[in-house]
């Protein structure tokens, strides 16, 4: 499902070339071009500069048009394209100004970057420190996504630094950036990003913000992340010292590290944090409230196995697991928080939710649910998507696939198309155990359906 809305996205992206009359193609290399920034120099808006696969030593600038700048993975939907379309920051003309891409002249969302990897990059040099090593972005809001940001350095936002304006950063792999101050993965000040559906992986930074760090009067959306073994001294996965109410929901992270706040901290800021895992961070608290005026709203997370605790300094109440229980007849805080192993397909390295996870249906109950998924949103950046059951097929779990089941089984009904559909037992065979099961999981609050 995720692989099809990516490719429909680029399809519809595709299409919206031609909003342009006059609009172009402009394809790199070709006997006139051989360097992605040429293509841009040339470009006026709403053309697109299409590259084909290489490596190319460069660092680029929109310089304020609104184009599309994208490898060959816009039009064929093809992830191996991704890795296969560098642009390697490492020989920079302007040793001050080493960012590998520059959003700097006011670009609107209609700029896009897409489909390549960004290595190498030191960032550009303000105020006598280096800013955004992989992408730098200053009062612009860009579209910058499906692309790899990775090996890139800067002394505050080793991978991606926004600045002002109200980028999109959705579906990118941010990872084994280093940044010596703040923020090795992304770093937001007085900006309004929408942060969605990216990996902010192995990040490292020498203060602040090992995965992410959000600062003054930023104002972002960081939802759908999965952050996992970032590093950092506060706040190893998300370090929040913003004056605003930002929302932090549906991450999963794991495995970040900091002496205080080794998944998330909130630094004199109030955040809201929920429908959050924040599990195994090998250093320091799951989440902290630090420094006065810190009083983050935290709501239906799972904060498990955190090694110096999963909360420090929050709010009275939250964390304690004897005041009641949630929905599926988990412990938990009066604020629907559980601290319970979120039980990963594999801890290691997939971090989708397995049938019996007690973070599936006990998120917050005021959120949609996505497409295919239970009666409740889950807790984390991966919904568990419920492939069998739906029997009959509308798109809906409810008492008509009951009927259904009880009638194939018993009175000579239709089977289930295809009959593994109805095995929401997992154990191959469609019967009473089944019919049991769905009752279970719609009035008793049991087990979803297992596939």
């Amino acid at each position: 499902m995720r692989a099809y809305a990516k490719v429909l996205l680029s399809f519809l992206i595709f299409l919206s070339l031609f909003s342009y009359s006059s609009a172009k193609i402009i394809y790199i290399p070709s006997p006139s071009l051989a360097t992605i920034q040429g293509g841009i120099n040339i470009a006026s808006d709403g053309d697109t500069v299409l590259v084909n696969i290489g490596t190319y030593y460069e660092n680029i600038d929109f310089k304020g048009k609104n184009i599309v700048v994208a490898s060959r993975y816009l039009t064929e939907g093809d992830s191996s394209l991704i890795e296969a379309t560098i642009i390697d920051g490492q020989y920079p003309r302007d040793p001050d100004s080493a960012s590998v891409v520059r959003f700097v002249s006011n670009e609107d969302s209609s700029a896009i970057l897409k489909g390549f990897t960004l290595i190498n990059g030191t960032g550009i040099k303000v105020s006598g420190n280096f800013h955004g090593g992989g992408v730098f972005c200053f009062s612009s809001s860009p579209l910058i996504m499906d692309n790899i940001i990775e090996n890139n350095s800067s002394s505050i936002g080793g991978g991606i630094y926004c600045e002002d304006g109200s980028p999109s950063i959705m579906g990118n792999s941010v990872q084994y950036n280093i940044s010596s101050s703040r923020a090795g993965g992304v770093e937001c000040m007085n900006s309004s990003p929408k942060i969605i559906n990216n990996i902010i992986k192995g990040n490292k930074s020498g203060d602040s913000g090992g995965g992410m760090e959000l600062m003054l009067n930023s104002n972002p959306v960081v939802k759908n992340n999965l952050m996992i073994s970032n590093e950092g001294v506060y706040g190893g996965g998300i370090s929040v010292r913003t004056y605003s109410p930002i929302d932090i929901v549906n991450n999963t992270l794991s495995g970040n590290k900091a002496s205080t706040g080794g998944g998330i901290l909130c630094m004199k800021s109030s955040p809201n944090i929920i429908n959050n895992i924040v599990v195994n961070s090998v250093e320091g608290s799951g989440i902290e409230a630090s420094g006065e005026g810190a009083n983050p709203y935290i709501a239906y997370n799972d904060v498990w196995g955190n090694a110096g605790g999963d909360f420090s300094g929050t709010p009275m109440g939250v964390g304690n697991m004897f005041w009641g229980k949630n929905y599926k007849g988990t412990p938990c805080d009066q604020f629907y928080n559980i601290s319970q192993d979120p039980m990963f397909v594999n801890p290691a390295n997939d971090f989708q939710l397995q049938c019996p996870s007690p973070c599936i249906d006990v998120g917050d109950h005021s959120f949609p649910v996505p497409s295919s998924g239970g009666p409740r949103i889950d807790m984390g950046a991966y919904e568990y998507l419920i492939t069998t059951g739906d029997v009959r097929a509308d798109g809906k779990l409810n008492v008509s696939d009951v009927v259904f089941l009880i009638n194939y089984c018993f009175k000579g009904g239709p089977a289930p198309d295809p009959l593994l559909k109805g095995d929401v037992t997992a154990d191959d065979l469609v019967n009473v155990e089944d019919i049991i099961h769905l009752i279970n999981y719609l009035f008793k609050n049991g087990m979803p359906p297992c596939h």
